[in-house]
């Protein structure tokens, strides 16, 4: 269910390449879906959805604030980047596992040619059309890898791909040694000729061993912290994995400009587009920031039944196309997108802080006790009280 066909395309790290369809050919399912039934990606005929709007044309969430708990919610997704009276849908992002916490506590200076060294050790160029720093502000650093961020259906890819290139790379070079052994001198030749040949197997013996030694810790990124001249805090995220942070976005915090960034540069080249896209909260005055990073799918196809908009193709849209969203990620990368207490408190006080008016929490696992714990309790007071 939901608006599957605009969700397939920007959900590409749940798949591999092989398995996902052509845009033709979801093209070509959903139309004919639509012609004999229009709003097919959901029974809102049946469940008299349609009717209440085309009766009620106003009354389709507009005003209303929904915070969606789950894995996160993808803030480039069709469908989810307007409402029906033109706001903009996703008015916020909040990680509230910290599994996309970046420890950006070390603080340092530019150095006079504009660059200064990151925590990987690469030189980071600083662009000079940059918002200006505050007086008296440094710049913070940070590092973070990048499958600690990556859900788990995309470490798999990512692996996968980079692992076909290295060994492209690593096949071409052993057999060139192993044809320059078999030429060589033997390595029981005497003197500088033995010392050759033996020199020539030892090669392709260390080549041999690396391989089989091969793993990968997957991209490593520079993250790079400031508050500008006007009091917002920037965030750059060197996905280029060289220094070149002009070539990354410069984002504030989501809540403020709207704006996302995508982890790819380094891999794009070569094919290994991961498509994950991230927002950015700073906290701490500075000392943390959070790259918020989906945990999964399930948040985005959630927030695509409540409220996903299609001016286009409406028979695409959720079931309240004009609501906003904010999306909670409760699910935690590090446990493959299962939910703690901890996020889900969290998650609760951060939606009262938003003026949330509506909590979709389709999230949970079996218990042989109910409605007691914490978060029970934090929950009726949210609702109670709030």
């Amino acid at each position: 269910f939901g608006s599957a066909r605009g969700f397939a395309q920007h959900h590409s790290q749940q798949l591999s390449r092989a398995e996902l369809p052509t845009r033709a050919s979801i093209m070509t399912v959903t139309t004919t879906r639509a012609a004999a039934h229009e709003p097919a990606e959901q029974p809102k005929d049946e469940i008299g959805a349609s009717e209440f709007i085309r009766k009620y044309p106003s009354y389709d969430g507009r005003g209303i604030i929904v915070g969606v708990f789950d894995t996160g919610v993808d803030p480039g997704a069709p469908g989810l980047q307007t409402t029906s009276d033109g706001k903009p849908k996703m008015i916020d992002l909040v990680d509230c596992t910290g599994s996309g916490d970046v420890d950006t506590s070390k603080e340092t200076e530019l150095e006079a040619d504009g660059t200064l060294k990151g925590l990987s050790g690469r030189s980071l160029t600083v662009p000079a059309e940059w918002p200006d720093r505050a007086a008296g502000t440094k710049y913070r650093l940070g590092l973070k890898r990048a499958f600690e961020l990556y859900p788990r259906p995309l470490v798999a890819r990512v692996k996968a791909e980079r692992r076909r290139r290295h060994d492209e790379t690593q096949r071409a070079v052993a057999e060139e040694e192993r044809r320059k052994a078999a030429l060589g001198p033997l390595p029981t030749a005497e003197g500088e000729a033995g010392r050759k040949g033996a020199e020539l197997v030892a090669r392709v013996s260390a080549l041999d061993a690396c391989d089989k030694a091969y793993e990968d810790g997957g991209p490593v990124y520079d993250v790079l912290t400031y508050k500008d001249e006007s009091g917002v805090w920037r965030v750059c995220v060197d996905t280029s994995e060289r220094g070149a942070l002009g070539e990354a976005a410069l984002l504030a915090p989501f809540r403020i400009e709207g704006k996302y960034g995508t982890l790819d540069a380094a891999d794009a080249a070569s094919g290994a587009e991961t498509l994950c896209n991230f927002a950015v909260e700073v906290a701490a005055d500075g000392a943390r920031t959070t790259l918020c990073v989906d945990a999964g799918s399930h948040g985005t196809h959630v927030a695509g039944i409540i409220g996903a908009h299609f001016p286009d193709t409406p028979e695409l849209n959720g079931i309240a196309p004009g609501c906003q969203i904010v999306g909670f990620k409760i699910g935690d990368t590090r446990l493959d997108g299962m939910e703690t207490g901890t996020a889900l408190v969290r998650a609760l006080g951060a939606a009262i802080e938003r003026g949330v008016h509506i909590i979709n929490l389709s999230f949970g696992e079996y218990a042989k006790v109910d409605d007691i714990g914490r978060f029970t309790a934090a929950a009726n007071l949210a609702v109670h009280k709030h």
